[in-house]
């Protein structure tokens, strides 16, 4: 009976009725017993479909973190946009249709300098090729990208909704 249990790609690899079993399990032990469960994954349509939370990362860091439902329908990260897009399983909502670029992240010498994505990202400037952007929080999301910078370096009413600025 543990407290936590964390399941780095338990579905990869099963054929689709294994899987579907396996998630019926987990998903009824949880409840009955009360547990968390953090998954590591690939294959995004069954993440959303399990997780409360669902966090994006990006060459070791966390880029994007929320809701799964809001994460996976409206993407604030460029990145967490592309795997959405590509993975073509999940509606996702937007200002841009275009399917960004998904590549593999830089060399451990590379990441050290400005953002991760940044040589991946249409909206990069010149700041995100020298600084590493900090977690900007908005209400239950959190996101690594300077696009949110601005409007979270000042005070804000409670009431304050941010949107995708992609």
């Amino acid at each position: 009976k543990p407290d936590l249990l964390i399941c780095d790609e338990p579905f990869s690899g099963l054929d689709m009725y294994i899987q579907e079993q396996l998630i019926r399990m987990l998903e009824e032990r949880r409840r009955r017993d009360g547990f968390s469960v953090f998954f590591i994954g690939h294959d995004l349509s069954v993440l959303r479909w399990l997780s409360d939370v669902l966090g994006i990362i990006y060459a070791g860091l966390i880029v994007e973190e929320g809701p799964a439902d809001k994460v996976s329908e409206e993407p604030w990260h460029p990145y967490t946009k592309a795997l959405f897009l590509a993975s073509d399983k999940v509606r996702v909502s937007g200002k841009s249709k275009e399917i960004p670029v998904v590549s593999e992240p830089p060399a451990a010498s590379a990441k050290d300098r400005g953002c991760p994505y940044a040589l991946n990202c249409k909206y990069s400037e010149a700041r995100c090729y020298v600084e590493t952007p900090g977690l900007y929080a908005y209400g239950e999301r959190k996101i690594r990208c300077f696009l949110y910078a601005e409007d979270a370096e000042k005070i804000r009413d409670p009431r304050y909704r941010m949107g995708a600025q992609i």
